[in-house]
């Protein structure tokens, strides 16, 4: 939803979701992410009959997103070493999955500029 131009594109698309709700034959799971803005808030609590989950990130102890930016870190090395006759087995080493770990402080983005920095 972040990269909708305009107020009234969120709210069209927004509008859809509810004008699908009808349809007994059609079962259909819509995941959206967006910042939590008041106009979405305002929508999906408006929207009869619709469930929804209103996940906040924030909220997620920092234990597990380390833990899965750690996973997301050694994955991408893992396919690094693969595919370089140069890297050695251990490459980069767990110290260095856990501070970069640290270095990116909860950011996914930044663990994926890293990574394709990197690359």
């Amino acid at each position: 939803m972040d990269e909708c131009e305009d107020k009234h594109d969120i709210l069209a698309v927004l509008q859809l979701l509810t004008d699908i709700k009808p349809l007994k034959d059609i079962w259909l799971r819509v995941f959206v992410i967006s910042r939590s803005e008041f106009p979405i808030r305002f929508s999906f609590c408006d929207m009869p009959g619709i469930l929804y989950r209103d996940l906040a990130l924030y909220r997620i102890p920092q234990a597990e997103v380390d833990r899965d930016i750690s996973i997301f870190f050694n994955y991408k090395y893992k396919a690094g070493r693969l595919a370089s006759d140069d890297l050695p087995i251990d490459w980069p080493g767990d110290e260095t999955i856990n501070l970069l770990v640290l270095g990116v402080n909860g950011l996914f983005i930044y663990a994926a500029i890293i990574c394709r920095f990197i690359e």
